[in-house]
């Protein structure tokens, strides 16, 4: 079995890096195989254009990390989806990449009752409306929305005030359980 983890955060070992990998270590301890992608440019990523050019072939025609997402997405049994909260929602380049990706894949037609889940990580506030901007595209997927025990937040400004945040790293816990 294998989990795809997609890390909205530019920051490669910040505070949503520190959730996914709490999480992480609870699928492999059940034997589950976990990738993490790291989505890292901002600039880097285009808008989707409306050239439904991906209806005929299953790809954005833009040659970038949606379409290698797409391929992994074809050999994986799970997803997670985390981001910091930017103004209380979702990275600039975790829309684009999450409106490409469900826009090419008929809202991941193909991934269809998998489990996922989504984590929102935040300073000190807006991460509910992280989480539900995450979870919106799981509605939209017919994915089977995995839970824990509160809503997967965690609190911190720097990794390591993650530490602080208990029952978020325990949230976590249960979460990768749970996948």
């Amino acid at each position: 079995m294998r989990v795809i983890m997609l890390n909205g955060s530019r920051h490669f070992d910040g505070t949503t890096a520190q959730a996914l990998q709490v999480i992480g270590q609870q699928l492999q301890q059940n034997n589950i195989e976990v990738v993490t992608v790291q989505l890292d440019s901002v600039s880097g990523y285009k808008d989707c254009d409306g050239c439904n050019q991906c209806k005929q072939t299953g790809h954005c025609r833009h040659e970038d990390i949606v379409n290698d997402i797409i391929d992994l997405l074809q050999e994986a049994d799970g997803l997670i989806l985390a981001s910091p909260t930017h103004f209380g929602g979702i990275t600039g380049s975790m829309k684009i990449v999450l409106d490409r990706l469900w826009y090419a894949t008929d809202n991941l037609a193909f991934f269809a009752l998998k489990p996922a889940a989504v984590v929102a990580v935040c300073r000190r506030t807006g991460a509910i409306n992280t989480w539900h901007q995450l979870s919106n595209y799981l509605g939209c997927a017919n994915l089977l929305h995995m839970g824990s025990q509160y809503w997967a937040i965690l609190y911190g400004e720097e990794a390591a005030d993650t530490a602080l945040d208990k029952e978020g790293l325990q949230t976590m816990q249960i979460l990768g359980d749970n996948m």
